[in-house]
């Protein structure tokens, strides 16, 4: 069993509203829904537009239950550093915020085999760093994180995506493929590290697996095999 949840939040308030990531969240749940041949992948939970802190927390434990072989959290929103560390911003309340470090506390006490975290907001990349110097395994067994951007960066939109969002769907649509078609969380990050090129913001990637679980598979590239053995 795969269970994914996807989210994506515009509808702040205050002005602080967003345009590309309810359109994200849907795009990036069509792909973790299906493989590229059309085959079932995850069973994907979408929440769009708006969701309170309760909400969302209540939904995260019930991705990363046991019973999954690989559960994957997507989000895409407002996100903030202040000195107690990261957060992800809810749209009920302008103050409403769930702490990067609680997300992660549910994802690695997780009894899941794989388990997969990618957010798209602001100050993200500090996911998964030492709470104080005494920290030394943060990231449990068989976690990943997959940032948009660094802790002390800004995750940019561009037109119609988020900067990030927007490679991570070219990654997930084959771009970061490998000879057999399967898309793992290392060769997204490669594909995403390698296509940023100008862009200021970076990617960050963080984990502790043996081996990576293809997040989606999509028909092999021919081409790049015969040049492969050539």
């Amino acid at each position: 069993m795969r269970r994914a949840l996807v989210v994506g939040l515009n509808d702040y308030p205050n002005g602080n509203a967003l345009g590309a990531c309810t359109r994200d969240a849907v795009e990036v749940a069509k792909r973790f829904e299906r493989h590229g041949d059309g085959e079932k992948n995850f069973d994907v939970n979408s929440i769009l537009d708006r969701c309170s802190r309760n909400e969302l927390r209540v939904a995260i434990e019930k991705c990363f239950e046991d019973g999954a072989d690989t559960a994957l959290f997507y989000f895409a929103g407002h996100g903030m550093l202040d000195s107690f560390g990261g957060h992800i911003l809810m749209t009920d309340d302008a103050n409403a915020d769930l702490s990067l470090r609680d997300i992660l506390d549910i994802v690695n006490n997780s009894k899941c085999s794989s388990k997969v975290v990618v957010l798209d907001s602001c100050h993200s990349g500090t996911l998964g760093n030492p709470r104080n110097s005494s920290d030394s395994a943060v990231i449990s067994n068989g976690v990943t994180i997959l940032t948009a951007c660094t802790q002390k960066q800004t995750a940019l939109e561009h037109k119609d995506h988020g900067v990030f969002t927007e490679l991570l769907l070219a990654a997930l649509d084959g771009e970061a493929a490998d000879l057999m078609g399967n898309i793992t969380p290392g060769g997204i990050y490669a594909f995403i590290d390698k296509s940023l090129g100008g862009w200021e913001q970076r990617p960050v990637f963080k984990t502790n697996v043996q081996t990576f679980s293809p997040l989606r598979k999509v028909k092999r590239n021919v081409s790049m095999i015969l040049r492969h053995s050539c």
